[in-house]
């Protein structure tokens, strides 16, 4: 019997003779996305006895085969999938090695199969995503970005996007600091561009707060152009959404700078507070309501439709705020928001951390 993650993939792969790791995997995932009866004996069997779903299988267990050298040596000694997979995430080797260096120090002259002292994966846990904070940090003083009146220009080198499997997305768990600060993962942001968008367009994001979007946007060959009535990065001009197409103020760097033109974008994204971070902000409590809410959005989304070109979307993005016993969901409010606006629904995706601790919809809707 399989007893650990890295048993079970093994003997589930091992079902698929092969030349490669990489077709008995294929091999696997085609053979769970179709009917029971046509598996072969073998891997029904082994599925029985672990005790697992074909979903696990699919969204968790066959990430091993990605895994690098050393992690998949952290998974073998005890180490739980989960922080693999985010260790695993971490750009470089020096990383992955910092990442697991309270692991190797805590094993050091255990027996092979000794449970793993108690705290040792939290605090690998810990220091990865301390880490992978750091890597998706960029430094605009040392880099130096492109900048064409007011656009983020696309890296020379832009890498594809990976292009997401369904409607339902993952995403590695954010810390509690960024959960807390509303910031949008960078992994959605890539699904979104691979979806939506093609090297060479452009997109306008006008709840930017730190850029998040325009920095991974420019990664994947997508122009951006920012602005938020609190910037919190260089490169967000310091605008109001309502205000975009036709408002007066407007500021950048030494104060002057050049508005998005009509039509000139292939997207539009719209990323406002949750209802509760907003309702806080209102000087009126008792105009603090969801539809109070959904009303100031559609002004967001009608002071800056404007730069959006003939084929482009538009891109709500919002989560459930889970607090004291209460949910709080705007969902439907929203996809109103772009049916009253002449926007057709033309797609719903809903991105899931890993943890599943934390939950995004994203609405998109383009001109019917």
């Amino acid at each position: 019997m399989a007893r650990t993650p890295l048993e079970l993939y093994q003997s589930l792969i091992s079902c698929f003779p092969a030349d490669s790791e990489e077709e008995q995997r294929r091999a696997l995932r085609r053979t769970l996305a179709g009917p029971r009866k046509a598996w072969p004996s073998e891997l029904s069997q082994a599925m029985d006895t672990a005790g697992v779903s074909h979903g696990y299988v699919t969204r968790h267990l066959l990430s091993i085969g990605r895994f690098a050298p050393d992690v998949v040596a952290a998974l073998e000694v005890g180490l739980p999938l989960g922080v693999c997979r985010l260790v695993n995430g971490l750009a470089t080797e020096e990383a992955r090695a910092a990442a697991l260096a309270p692991l190797w120090k805590a094993i050091r002259g255990r027996e092979v199969g000794a449970l793993l002292p108690r705290g040792v994966s939290s605090k690998v846990e810990r220091t990865a995503r301390q880490l992978r904070a750091r890597q998706e940090v960029v430094s605009w003083a040392d880099e130096a970005p492109s900048l064409e009146e007011g656009w983020l220009l696309p890296l020379p080198d832009a890498a594809t996007p990976a292009r997401p499997r369904g409607h339902i997305w993952t995403f590695n768990a954010q810390s509690r600091e960024d959960r807390s600060a509303e910031r949008l993962p960078s992994r959605v942001v890539e699904y979104l561009i691979a979806t939506y968008l093609s090297a060479g367009d452009r997109l306008v994001d006008v709840t930017a707060g730190a850029g998040t979007i325009g920095v991974v946007a420019r990664r994947f060959g997508v122009a951006s152009w920012s602005g938020d009535i609190e910037p919190a990065a260089h490169f967000v001009h310091r605008i109001d959404a309502r205000e975009l197409v036709e408002g007066s103020g407007l500021a950048f760097g030494d104060g002057t700078a050049s508005r998005p033109s009509p039509g000139c974008a292939q997207a539009l994204v719209i990323h406002p507070p949750t209802y509760p971070a907003w309702a806080e902000l209102q000087d009126d409590p008792s105009l603090a309501t969801i539809e109070g809410y959904a009303e100031d959005v559609a002004a967001m989304l009608s002071g800056s439709i404007g730069v959006l070109g003939p084929s482009g979307v538009v891109t709500l993005i919002t989560r459930p705020v889970r607090t004291k016993g209460r949910v709080w969901l705007v969902t439907s409010h929203l996809s109103q928001v772009l049916t009253e606006s002449d926007l057709e629904l033309v797609g719903y995706h809903v991105a899931v951390a890993d943890d599943e601790r934390e939950d995004w919809h994203i609405l998109v809707g383009r001109r019917s």
